[in-house]
């Protein structure tokens, strides 16, 4: 384990953070296209935080799948759910 989470670090909040960093993310590409100049650097900032914040959502469902099978873990730490024992992870 490479960090002892605190308790109120669980599933549902990181769901919580993660759309809300994407939705964050969106509007940063709405910013970059409306307030940046340059054609170039407007399309490979739109771009890449347009890759984060696809990268996001599909960690979002990453967690809905590992939340079904107890299996969600962030630095090596077990992630609490209301549907998992809170112990889930000295049962693998």
């Amino acid at each position: 384990m490479l960090a002892e989470l605190p308790d109120w670090f669980d599933l549902g909040f990181m769901r919580g953070i993660t759309i809300g960093a994407a939705v964050t993310l969106g509007i940063g590409v709405l910013a970059c296209l409306v307030f940046v100049r340059k054609l170039m650097p407007r399309l490979a900032l739109a771009a890449v935080l347009a890759a984060l914040a696809g990268g996001l959502v599909f960690y979002r469902t990453t967690l809905q799948d590992c939340s079904e099978t107890c299996s969600c873990k962030l630095l090596g730490s077990p992630l609490d759910s209301d549907t998992c024992p809170s112990d889930f992870a000295t049962n693998e």
